[in-house]
């Protein structure tokens, strides 16, 4: 009888040594309670929103960003570095007391960090490669291990929050051999938060670590990154996501086109459970038959084929048909239509299918497009004068075909000056037979020398001549001469076009605060009236300036600018007060 009741009061202190857990995580502070009451886990695995089903037994309804979420390291996509690193602690058994994840969203940052917990608990010890079929294995999968918490920064982000949590680090694990804390989102944490976390975070009981994940660690304070592991989460590259996608769309039997898995990949940037997300959405919309025209019109993106379309109107220069094209694109918003095309044309330059000088001006005209959507409201006028600007810039002749034209006429030239040199005229005696009659009397071998240094004569004449040629068409396709043979006057109004054109800051400064007095014998004096605020604007950007003023008065400009101390009111505003 007494073993007996010494055995029942052993049981009643177990008993009362579990109930000893903190009323903190009954009240579910960190959303995860932890007693060993039977009733709250399964109610904990009836809930689908706080539970992630194992692989091998996944509802056919959960949704493809938590089927397919890695449960190994050799499973994440695109962190190789982080995997291996990790992977080498666990199975060298060096491990820290707290890690840090950080990287874009979608990254796997979390997953990581779930791995890593599982991990620490499996009951076959502490390896890279859990083995997923122990109790704690099977518990961590489903999201309901007593001794993995995972806390939300963002809503439990203050002072007494972080108190609770130093408080249950008190209390040794009730199943596994950690107590492991999870905190996603941490740089949410206030400073005060922060600083009741630091001495936890340096010293932790043997038994606990901490995991902590962020996107945006440059807001954590100095004295918490110093105290932790950080591990950095690259962004995952398209070809990476593009083959993931392919395997899981084999694996649900979903026919596809890549394009489309192209324009799912483009819409949502780097993010694992983005793309998922979205490639559900598709596969639902398209019915099992995702296609390029499906998807572009499920995301409401421009199907990628109207842009080769454009390219050969661009190329045509046809003003017309560029005016059809906006038309057709009316039900698209301007502003994504702008930023499709620059992406069409940074492809087709990574494709070497554009030049690089035209690829430039048409994302010059481009950004000009974007600054002019900001700042006016009529968003179909602005995406009209984007393409109407490419058409002509389309035109405009390179460099390199400049100097083919001009050798080409040249030699057309040179050509045709020779045929004419080769027919005699009529009723005068040829050179030929002028030649041979004042040297009668002179070998066939002299006169065949002679004839052949004459000819190679003619002939270097005709090269310098056209060599000279070509440099004067370049030398007319570089400074651009039909700016210089305008009126002087006309000249700096046409300077203040561009200038406005490019910068419309620079060009609103020097219409009211910089006034033109002459031009005379390459020398442009101006009178600067500008603040000293505006002024350092224009001492600035100055080189673009001068760029400018060389292209319109000429590479060999001087320019005198006289600064007048006088306060003068901008030349605008005394327009404006004259106005009725």
């Amino acid at each position: 009888m007494q073993d007996m009741q010494n055995g029942y009061d052993a049981y009643e202190m177990k008993d009362t040594t579990i109930l000893e857990e903190p009323i903190g995580l009954e009240s579910g502070i960190f959303g995860m309670e932890t007693t060993s009451d039977s009733s709250k886990i399964a109610s904990k695995e009836a809930s689908p929103a706080n539970s992630t089903p194992l692989k091998d037994d996944t509802p056919s309804n959960v949704n493809l960003a938590l089927k397919y979420r890695p449960i190994l390291f050799s499973e994440l996509i695109g962190q190789e570095s982080v995997s291996l690193t990790l992977s080498a602690s666990l199975d060298s058994n060096k491990i820290s007391n707290a890690y840090l994840f950080s990287g874009l969203r979608g990254s796997g940052k979390t997953s990581s960090a779930r791995i890593m917990a599982r991990s620490l608990e499996c009951e076959k010890g502490i390896s890279s490669h859990p083995c997923g079929v122990c109790d704690n294995c099977v518990l961590a999968l489903k999201g309901n291990h007593p001794d993995i918490i995972e806390i939300d920064g963002a809503s439990n982000r203050k002072i007494d929050d972080i108190r609770d949590l130093i408080e249950q680090t008190k209390y040794r694990p009730s199943v596994g051999r950690f107590k492991i804390f999870i905190i996603d989102e941490v740089h949410m944490l206030t400073k005060e938060a922060f600083n009741a976390l630091l001495k936890t975070l340096e010293e932790p009981p043997s038994y606990v670590k901490f995991i902590l994940a962020t996107t945006d660690p440059l807001k954590m304070p100095a004295t918490i990154l110093s105290r932790t592991q950080h591990y950095r989460f690259k962004k995952i590259s398209n070809a990476k996501l593009l083959a993931h996608l392919k395997t899981i769309l084999e694996k649900e039997k979903v026919s596809y086109e890549e394009e489309a898995l192209n324009l799912i990949l483009k819409s949502q940037s780097g993010s694992v459970r983005d793309v998922l997300t979205m490639l559900e959405q598709a596969i639902i919309y398209s019915k099992q038959n995702l296609s390029v025209e499906a998807v572009s019109t499920m995301i409401g993106a421009l199907n990628p084929s109207v842009f080769d379309e454009l390219f050969l109107i661009l190329s045509s220069g046809d003003m017309q048909k560029a005016r059809e094209f906006v038309l057709s694109v009316r039900d698209y918003e301007a502003q994504m239509v702008i930023d499709e095309l620059a992406f069409f044309i940074k492809t087709k330059v990574t494709n070497l299918e554009l030049p690089l000088e035209l690829a430039t001006r048409y994302l010059r005209i481009i950004n000009d497009a974007r600054y002019d959507l900001q700042n006016d409201s009529d968003s179909d006028f602005c995406l009209l004068l984007c393409v109407l600007r490419m058409c002509e810039a389309s035109k405009v002749l390179d460099i390199k075909t400049a100097i083919a034209r001009a050798e080409a006429s040249v030699l057309k030239e040179a050509s045709s000056k020779d045929s004419l040199e080769s027919k005699p005229s009529e009723g005068i005696p040829s050179k030929l037979e002028v030649r041979k009659d004042a040297t009668l009397s002179a070998s066939s071998k002299d006169f065949v020398v002679s004839t052949s240094v004459k000819e190679r004569a003619q002939s270097e004449n005709l090269e310098q001549e056209a060599s000279q040629k070509v440099d004067k068409a370049l030398e007319e396709v570089e400074q651009k001469p039909t700016f210089l043979e305008l009126p002087k006057d006309t000249r700096y109004v046409l300077f203040l076009e561009r200038l406005s054109f490019k910068d419309a800051e620079l060009g609103e400064i020097f219409e009211n605060f910089i006034e033109y007095k002459s031009f005379e014998d390459g020398i442009l004096e101006l009178d600067n009236f500008a603040p000293d605020e505006l002024a350092s604007i224009i001492r600035t950007r100055y080189s673009g300036i001068k760029l400018l003023l060389d292209e319109v008065f000429g590479s060999n400009l001087k320019l005198k600018v006289n600064k007048v101390l006088a306060k003068v009111t901008p030349k605008s505003a005394s327009i404006d007060k004259d106005l009725p």
